[in-house]
């Protein structure tokens, strides 16, 4: 009999902001305007709803609707630890692809868009990578400006836990002798299908060398997110006759496939969007739950002859 189960609820690159990023029905920006009224000039402030577009539709009907319902089913009453792989919100480098020109309502997109992972009842602990710095803006700001936004009563009082929030740029993270390695930036997930995770165990040969040459055991667990496609690798290697294990992760976007996206892809057929949750059985792990979709981007006409 296991003496104790937990669980790691893992998302990654949902670039809140953008026109293909995760958002929350629910979610208001803020806008301001100037009136002039009796000779004087005031600025004026309202929440201003979103409107989601048909991808942003079918990606939080999926999260909310499919894969959060999953997970609990799974979970049952034990702890989740949840981690964001990175990339909250989108940035400002491509004007085309936003939502809102503002940094402050990215972050504030970024905020409703967790509250469904926040609102589960075990979550106990919330980590947040930093990620790419064109997305989340200098120094890796967006994740800290989340997790003082989500502090503000406004969101607050729609989680109920009292959930510890830490922000890292490269996190080792021991749950209960689980050590796992999290950060946004790895390997490559592969430039061909028949390559896909060759990288990956490449790196983690190196890693166990590396750490078993630092004198330090091997994580458990690498994960990472930035390439937005699923990749499991496990990997063993022996040194001094003893067996060092370790799993290798890249969990996919929770957005869609923009133009930026659809050049530095050279413009891949499909995007695949989801979520993992690492199942850890007395400090071991046991399985990684994966909840996925994979859409088809391409247009597909017909041409008969008359």
């Amino acid at each position: 009999m296991p003496k104790r189960i937990d669980y790691a609820l893992i998302f990654s690159d949902i670039h809140s902001g953008g026109k293909l990023g995760l958002c929350n029905p629910n979610a208001t920006t803020i806008e301001t305007t100037e009136k002039v009224q009796g000779g004087e000039i005031y600025t004026e402030s309202w929440e201003e709803p979103v409107q989601l577009n048909g991808f942003q539709e079918y990606l939080w009907e999926s999260l909310t609707k499919e894969w959060l319902p999953a997970v609990k089913k799974i979970v049952g009453k034990n702890k989740i630890t949840l981690i964001s792989g990175g990339d909250l919100t989108q940035g400002n480098r491509w004007k085309t692809h936003l939502m809102t020109n503002t940094m402050e309502n990215q972050y504030r997109l970024a905020v409703f868009s967790v509250l469904p992972f926040l609102q589960l009842m075990n979550v106990h602990q919330f980590f947040l990578v930093t990620g790419t710095e064109v997305h989340i803006g200098e120094e890796g700001i967006a994740p800290h400006q989340v997790k003082m936004l989500l502090r503000l009563p406004e969101f607050r009082e729609q989680y109920k836990n009292d959930i510890d929030m830490h922000v890292a740029h490269h996190l080792m993270l021991d749950v209960n002798g689980f050590v796992m390695d999290v950060a946004h930036h790895g390997s490559g997930t592969g430039s061909r299908t028949w390559l896909k995770g060759n990288m990956i165990r490449y790196e983690m040969k190196s890693n166990i060398l590396a750490e078993k040459l630092a004198g330090n055991m091997p994580p458990d667990l690498y994960v990472r997110g930035h390439f937005h496609s699923p990749i499991e690798e496990d990997h063993t290697q022996f040194i001094s006759d003893q067996p060092m294990r370790t799993k290798s992760i890249v969990v996919p976007s929770l957005a869609g496939m923009n133009m930026h996206a659809r050049k530095v892809t050279r413009s891949a057929p499909s995007v695949t969007n989801g979520i993992a949750l690492a199942e850890i059985i007395d400090g071991k792990t046991s399985k990684i739950h994966w909840f996925m979709k994979t859409l088809d981007l391409r247009t597909k006409k017909k041409v008969y002859k008359a």
